[in-house]
């Protein structure tokens, strides 16, 4: 049997719940951003300290191993360079 009253009820708290949804939904992606952001920062503050000593080695098998952590590190910041660009993207979007 239908009722009024579901009518009134559903009409009345219809756009109250989709406002909040959206809102909700907002956040979600904010809170999301953030987190990718600080992810990106963690790698940085972990990794600069690599990339910015002047070791070179005290031998030639030390500076070969130094080369191909360097290569390694490189190969690692061309990754992270897609993955901040996409988190670019995303923030473009908010």
């Amino acid at each position: 049997m239908f009722c009024l009253c579901n009518l009134n009820f559903n009409f009345k708290f219809k756009a109250p719940l989709l406002a909040r949804k959206a809102k909700l939904q907002d956040a979600e992606r904010l809170k999301r951003f953030l987190h990718d952001v600080e992810d990106e920062e963690a790698w940085i503050r972990e990794k600069e300290p690599i990339a910015s000593s002047t070791n070179t080695g005290r031998d030639l098998t030390g500076a070969q191993n130094l080369s191909k952590k360097h290569q390694a590190l490189m190969v690692s910041a061309g990754k992270k360079s897609q993955i901040v660009n996409s988190v670019l993207i995303v923030f473009n979007l908010i």
